[in-house]
Order: C-alpha cells, then structure tokens, then sequence
C-alpha cells in the first residue's frame, strides 16, 4: 500500500471504535417550525448565499474575551472559501444577527451568553463540569463538544454552529487541532458532532436526515476498555476490536522485532522507551477514530505507531517503527526525508518487494526524479510516495556505500540531498550496480466482462471506498452477475486551457490510495476482474475541452498527467490489477497530441504488466484517433444517442443501438481489437435515450424508460463477438444510494436492476 507518512499532525488515539447498538434512544432536540424540513445540504448552500460566519466566542469574563482574541489573531484567517469570518465577543452579538446569520458559538457554558440563549433547544447540555449528549456524560475537563452544521433552532433555514466543553483552554486546543487542515473540519465535518476527551475522539457520528435526530447507523463509540494490550521488547501493542487474526499478529511482531533488530544493530543503542504500537484492523476502524486513513502513521512527540492490518496489505510491512527506533537512538536530521530513507533500509517488505527492487525498476525505466526533487516537499505533494520513498532509501544507501557508516551517522543530522552534483552522479552510477528489475507483461486473455464503473459516492469515510458498506455494494453487484468492476480515484483540474499539478488524494473519506487498495482487495475476493480507471474532474468543465494555447503549456501538461498517472500504473502493479485506463475522454487532447499519448503507453508497459486501455469519448474521438494498436483493448465511452424523439417505442430505439454498432465494429474491424465499453449508462428519467451522457434537468423520475435502454443496448451488444465487455456507469459504494425516485445513472434498486442480472446471467 502507498504510504503517506504524516507526523504529529492528527490526534492519535487509544480506543476503539465500533458503531454502537444501544436500547436507549438516542434523539437530538430540534423543533423546527411546520413544513421548514432543513436539510445538511440546504443549510450549506444557506450558508454559501449568505457568505458570513459570526464566530462568538466567550466574552462575560474580560480575561477570557481577551485570551480568544488573541487565539484567533494567532490562529489567523478571515476567509475560508469566499466566507467571511467574524470574530466577536458572544454578549456582542445582537438578536438580529444571532437569527439571520450563521453562527459559530465557541466557549463554555458559563462564559458564553449565546450558548446560554440556545441551552434548552440544542441537542446537548453543559454545565460546569460536565457535558450530556447521546445519553452519555463527559466529565473530563478536557472533553469539547463539536457540532458542525445544525438548524438554527429559532431559525431552521440557517445553519448553526457549536463547538463547546468544560474547559476554556480545551476548546481553545481543539480548535487549533482541527485548523491544522482548514476551517471546513470546523463547519463541515463529515460527521455531524464528534466529542473529544484529551484531544482523544470518544464519540463521532451524523444526525439523520429527515428529522435530525442522532442516525444510529452512523453512529460510533470509542471505548477504551474494548482495547488488548501486549508488550513485548521494544514494544507495546494496542490491539484496537475486532482484533486481527492471531496468524497476522504474530507476523505483525515478527516483522516488527525482525526491523527493530536490524536499526539497533545499525545504530549500536536501543530506545530507553517502548514503542506504542496501535493496530487496526481496516482503514474504516482507523479512519472513524483518529480521522487519518493513512496504511500507517508515526506520532513522534508520544511514541507511537498506528498502523492498519488488514489482508488487502498483506507482505506490505511499512516499517515505520524503524522512524521512530532511529530517533530515539541517533536523534532526528536536519532534513526529515534522510530518516526515512535510512528506515526504509531495514524494512525487506516495504512496497511489499523491499526499496531495491523498486528503486531499480525505476532507474532503469527512467523514471528516478533528480535528487533535488526527491528532496523536495513541494515536488513531494505532487509525486507518487512509492517513487519518493523509493528514491530516498536508495540515495541513503548510496551514501552508506560511499562514505561508509561512521562517516554517515557524522553527516546525517547536517547532510543537505541534492546540493552536491558530484555526489548525485555517483548515486546514479550506484543504481547501475543494483539487480537490474523490469516488468514481464502478463499477457493474460480477457475475459467477457460484465459490470459497472464502481463509484466512490460517499465521503464520510464509512460509506466510500474501503468501508463496510463499499464490500457490501460490491457484493450485491456481485450477485447481480458481475465479473468485473471499474475503480475511479479522482484528480481536479481547474482550467482546461492552464497545465496544473494533478493531486493524490489524502484527506480521509476521499478515493485515497488505502481505500482504493482495500476496495480493489474486496473485489478481487470475489472474484472480479478489476480495473483502475483514473479520472480528472473539473467541476463544471469536461477533459474534452482540455486544450493548451502554447507548446510549452501541452509540455508540462503531459508532464503533470504523467507523473500522476504513473502513480495508479504502480498501484495497479503493486495490487495485481488486471487492467488500467490510462486517459479518459481527453478529445482535444488525445487528437492534437496523438503522440504524446503512444509515448505515455510506452512508458507505462516499464511499470505495469496488466492489460492496458484508453476510455474514449463516444464519437469524434472514438473513431478518429488512431493510437488503438499500442494498446491491449479499445476502451469505448458509449453515450451515442439512441433516438432522437422523446416517444421513441422499443422497435425505434433497437434500429438506433444498431445504427451505433455500425459505427462502433467499424473501429474494431480496422484495429482488429476487442471492444469494451469501459462506460455506459441512462439515468432514470423520460427518455434518457435522446442525450445519455446528460444531467436530468428536471427531468421527472423514469424507471422504466432506464430498464428499456439497459435491455436493449446490453442485448444488442453481447451478440457481437468483437465486443469483450460492458461495464456500466455506475453502482454506487454503498446501497442506500439509489432506489426509486433517485434519477441516477445508477440502476440500484430501480426496474433497471432487474434488467442488469437478467442479462449478465444470461449472457
């Protein structure tokens, strides 16, 4: 699994997380007027209208006032996202403002007047000493209370805010805790409410939409006394429920005294102090209890490693103990990067085939950045962590090679990577030396693929890729028939006509690597061929329009594309993914740059072996582009229309699926490839046939119209030899998503799903 190594940044946590079954109601205490029926998504887009926050913040004791001014003068940031911010003292804020404006109330009980004004119709209670919510009672003086996005209860249609506690200075440090990303954790969490206890998470949650009483399904409780506990030499284990399998815990501490062995015997000096070493058992677990998702994370101030064991990691072995092993020992460098690599050193099943290995198939495919890139936090945001860890521990060993280890522990707290030339050449030459690595293609057959694109439409970290209810979608799609599934991380570009840096994922609940990881592991358990097919959103543009004005624009375009797509290329390796889209729907692009396209599908053969494809735009891309014969399969986008009237019957709309497979079988006749339709899809509207690929536009609800469309065309297609597979857009990652009503492309829960098994059963 990729890893994105993250110190001292999030709290870390010691308890457990488990979502929790209670007799005991668990209900909030709104009263909105008649028929108001506030909503998250309506108080959000209330509060990007209005464009204001009020933050009001204690003021009855002028010490306090005082000390909260200068927190948010330190703190800094009177805007987030074109909202303004502003600060004031809570006893300032008039009666007008307090209802037409959204607030955020920050302070305790006993020095904040709104949260005295707001005591008996929020969903909460607090006192002096003590904070109720949930049926539960908080008594540590360092317990705060979030609650981001609330009605107003004497106003419904604008949102409130609340972040309380027991303690002044305790709010204060959740505050700053949770600013280290952006002042959206404040207003709008994925989660609804979260209660903190020693910048420990002990409860986290989301209010139900229709009546914003507490979801008992998207409700968690952390308990410490569900934790085990284990020590062993160097190290303490916390084993956080359901605890992993016995088997994989004893490979867990094998692998940790193997590592720890080795950096002691390099470094001459144990640890005064044991490691803490969290284990979880999925992303889901960690994710819900100390918001970071990350494979695995080091919290150096206290001494502890949080690391997800689950079989979709299984021979991936971070070894991040080895950071923290290192310095506690010999102290930590000038340039933090030079810790990692040496602690790579000592991990055989980094990446799961160690640094050599992957240091040497990139040398040798030229894809190796120079060193002052690799040392480079800003080219680090923006480059593959597999490629920058890789790089690091080979340059590390390069100079335990060169200078030899007395002479390196002497340089390593001062040594500065990249600003000697003569030293980087001689790294260059000592990647020649090492076992030469490159990748033999698979040449698997392509089976008949039946699916659908498998979207990540939930971003609340139990309801996305990786989750519970991910595996559960893909199990009912599974059961539909399916043999094969399309994962789509994502990118944002903001400007068609501008090269921009594409971006990894990171932030919990988004397409991440380690839950991408975890859902491709849960498809291929049961049984799916799967593939990555990366895509780049941009908002209200298309990548059909992506279009550089100069030569020297397309050249770092490419170059952005390609360090970003080499990313999911080794990925899809490091996972044994069957198939990868490289590009998808680039029809300015691809038709001006045909070349550049053949040049990347070069490239990435060197680093992946499985089957290779592009996802055409249906049309002029589709049957004008001519770089099909340098890659495994055509990849085919098919939104053609099938009619262009709205009262279109069966007979009509089969003649026009048949008008398309002419067009489509001429392309497969010329190349002599099989076909896949890497999308297809109808929303369930009235005649979805006219324009496929387009938004409802108030379009009324049609399941039926959708059922005809999917009959038709998956009948027509699967007749044709030359045709190797379908996979429709799109099944949602968990399954509540659709159902009737719903005007998705998704057939979940509507006639069309009928359809879908029907056909894939049959065929």
């Amino acid at each position: 699994m990729f890893l994105r190594i993250v110190i001292g940044f999030l709290v870390l946590s010691f308890m457990s997380c488990a979502p929790v079954q209670d007799s005991k109601p668990l209900t909030a205490s709104l009263n909105p007027e008649p028929n108001s029926k506030p909503t998250r998504n309506s108080l959000i887009r209330k509060q990007f209208d209005i464009n204001e926050i009020l933050v009001a913040y204690s003021g009855d004791d002028a010490e306090q006032q005082k000390a909260w001014k200068e927190f948010f003068e330190e703190v800094g940031g009177d805007t987030y996202r074109n909202i303004k911010l502003n600060f004031i003292p809570a006893d300032e804020v008039s009666k007008e403002d307090h209802l037409n404006t959204p607030v955020l109330i920050v302070g305790t009980f006993s020095q904040n007047v709104l949260l005295r004004t707001y005591e008996k119709k929020l969903p909460f209670k607090v006192g002096d000493n003590i904070i109720q919510f949930a049926g539960k009672k908080f008594s540590d003086p360092h317990a705060v209370l979030q609650i981001s996005t609330f009605p107003n209860p004497n106003n419904p249609t604008i949102p409130i805010y609340v972040c309380t506690g027991i303690s002044e200075e305790a709010i204060r440090n959740h505050i700053k805790l949770k600013l280290n990303d952006d002042w959206g954790r404040m207003l709008w969490d994925a989660f609804s409410y979260q209660v903190y206890q020693a910048d420990v998470c002990r409860m986290r949650g989301a209010f139900s939409k229709d009546d914003w009483t507490i979801d008992k399904k998207v409700h968690w409780e952390f308990d410490p006394k569900n934790q085990t506990h284990e020590s062993h030499d160097l190290f303490n284990f916390v084993l956080h429920p359901p605890v992993i399998s016995k088997t994989s815990y004893e490979i867990l501490k094998q692998q940790c005294f193997e590592n720890a062995a080795r950096v002691t015997e390099f470094t001459r000096e144990r640890p005064k102090e044991r490691i803490e070493y969290h284990v979880y058992p999925s992303l889901e677990e960690k994710g819900l209890m100390l918001f970071n998702t990350d494979h695995a994370h080091n919290n150096s101030e206290k001494g502890q490693v949080h690391s997800i064991h689950h079989p979709a990691y299984s021979g991936n072995h971070s070894g991040l103990e080895n950071e923290l092993i290192l310095e506690k020992t010999i102290g930590e460098p000038l340039h933090p990067a030079m810790q990692q690599g040496l602690a790579i050193q000592f991990s055989d099943s980094w990446m799961k085939r160690g640094w050599q290995y992957w240091a040497s198939l990139l040398f040798n495919s030229g894809n190796l950045p120079r060193l002052q890139d690799l040392f480079n936090e800003e080219y680090e945001e923006f480059e593959s962590p597999l490629i920058i860890g890789a790089g690091r521990a080979s340059y590390v060993a390069f100079l335990l090679d060169h200078w030899g280890r007395k002479k390196f522990l002497s340089e390593y707290h001062l040594h500065l990577p990249g600003k000697d030339q003569k030293l980087e050449s001689k790294w260059r030459t000592f990647l020649t030396k090492l076992p030469k690595e490159k990748i033999s293609q698979r040449n698997s057959s392509l089976p008949g693929l039946k699916g659908f694109n498998f979207a990540h439409e939930g971003y609340g970290i139990y309801n996305g890729y990786g989750s519970r209810l991910a595996e559960e979608s893909l199990q009912r799609m599974v059961g539909l028939g399916s043999n094969a599934v399309a994962i789509v991380p994502y990118t944002y570009m903001p400007d068609p006509e501008k090269p921009s840096p594409l971006f990894l994922r990171h932030r919990p609940g988004a397409e991440t690597d380690e839950s991408v990881t975890q859902s491709i592991f849960h498809a291929k358990q049961l049984g799916c061929y799967v593939m990555l097919k990366p895509q780049v959103w941009m908002g209200r543009d298309w990548t059909g329009i992506v279009e550089m004005t100069s030569q020297d624009d397309w050249d770092k375009f490419f170059d952005h594309y390609y360090r970003w797509i080499r990313h999911y290329a080794l990925l899809a390796e490091l996972n044994d993914v069957e198939a990868l889209s490289v590009g998808v729907e680039f029809v300015k692009a691809s038709l001006i740059n045909e070349e550049r396209w053949v040049e990347m599908f070069q490239k990435i053969r060197l680093l992946y072996s499985g089957h290779l494809t592009y996802s055409a735009n249906w049309g002029e891309e589709f049957e004008n582009v001519g770089f099909w014969k340098h890659l495994d399969y055509i990849g085919l986008n098919c939104y053609y229309p099938l009619s262009k009237s709205p009262t279109a019957n069966p007979r009509k709309l089969r003649a026009g699926v048949q008008q398309i497979i002419q067009s489509v079988e001429k392309i497969a006749y010329k190349y002599g490839k099989p076909i896949v339709l890497t999308e297809v899809g109808f929303r369930s509207v009235e005649s979805p046939w006219i324009l496929p690929y387009a938004e409802a536009d108030g379009r009324n609800y049609n399941g039926a119209h959708q059922a005809l469309c999917y009959d038709i065309l998956c009948d027509a297609f699967s007749k044709k030899d030359w045709c190797s597979g379908i996979l429709w857009w799109k099944w949602p990652s968990y399954d509540h998503y659709g159902g009737p009503e719903n005007s998705s492309f998704t057939p979940l829960g509507k006639p069309a799903e009928k359809v879908v098994k029907e056909m894939f059963t049959r065929h």
